[in-house]
C-alpha cells in the first residue's frame, strides 16, 4: 500500500503544477501503474465512506459516552469534506475542454 500511496503522492504533485491543463488531461498523462493506484485508492475510499455512513446511521447519541471520540469523527469528516471541496474547486478552475 505504501507504494501505491507514493505513486499517488507523485501524481498529486504533478496535478498541482497543472497550469493550463485540465485534471483529465493530467490523469491521461499518468503512467498505467499510477492510474491503477489512483483508481484503487478512490474505490477503497468509496467503500470506506459507505461503511462509515452505515455505521453512523446505526449509532445513537448514547453510543458516544466519550465526547472526544465523536469530536474526532466529526473533525475527520470535516477534513475530508474540505479536501473534496478543494478538489471540486480545482476542477471548476480548470473545466474540461471539449476533445
Amino acid at each position: 500500500m505504501g507504494s501505491c500511496l507514493t505513486q499517488i503522492d507523485l501524481g498529486v504533485r504533478r496535478l498541482k503544477k497543472l497550469g493550463g491543463y485540465t485534471m483529465s488531461d493530467e490523469f491521461d498523462r499518468l503512467h498505467g501503474i499510477e492510474k491503477v493506484a489512483v483508481e484503487s485508492v478512490l474505490n477503497r475510499s468509496r467503500v470506506l465512506a459507505a461503511k462509515i455512513a452505515n455505521e453512523l446511521r446505526n449509532k445513537r447519541p448514547e453510543h458516544f459516552v466519550d465526547e472526544f471520540s465523536l469530536a474526532d469523527i466529526y473533525y475527520s469528516l470535516e477534513h475530508v469534506a474540505d479536501v473534496l471541496s478543494a478538489v471540486n474547486g480545482s476542477q471548476a478552475q480548470h473545466p474540461q475542454r471539449d476533445r
